[in-house]
């Protein structure tokens, strides 16, 4: 007998059909648990199928953005982080109030990736946790040894 309820949709989130309509089972739980029903919700560690409570918070559009990891456009393997063919540098950049701001350019992907990973946590906050979390990740695959996290927030 399986414990969860519902369909998975394409996107990884759980759908519950009530009177006919769909929901999310994630927006059902949080109305369940507050009473109310935020534009946006977000699942704090990634995993869109951990609808537990602490889990689950209640964010802007801005700030759900900014908890969005790696895109299919992404070509580096690293947020925030791409090479210029032109200046054959690494770049890196970030968002912020829906602005491109330019961190710098860099000869050491590294480098790149670790700058970003500061203006990230910088400007972003808890909200940047699973891009620089992702970062890390990827600098240990690609380089060995462990890139741990040195800020704090």
């Amino acid at each position: 007998m399986s414990n969860s309820c519902g369909t998975m949709n394409k996107h990884g989130y759980m759908y519950v059909r009530l009177d006919s309509l769909l929901y999310t089972l994630h927006r059902i739980i949080w109305k369940m648990v507050t009473g109310r029903e935020p534009k946006h919700i977000d699942h704090i560690n990634g995993c869109t199928v951990d609808n537990r409570i602490c889990n689950l918070r209640e964010v802007t559009r801005n700030q759900n953005n900014r908890s969005i990891g790696l895109t299919k456009a992404n070509t580096s393997g690293y947020v925030g982080v791409c090479y210029s063919t032109r200046d054959r540098k690494w770049i890196a950049s970030i968002s912020l109030n829906k602005k491109k701001l330019a961190i710098g350019m860099f000869s050491d992907k590294r480098e790149a990736v670790e700058a970003y990973n500061r203006k990230a946590l910088e400007f972003h906050g808890e909200y940047a946790m699973r891009k620089v979390q992702s970062n890390l990740l990827m600098l240990s695959k690609e380089y060995g040894g462990n890139h741990e996290r040195k800020e704090t927030l």
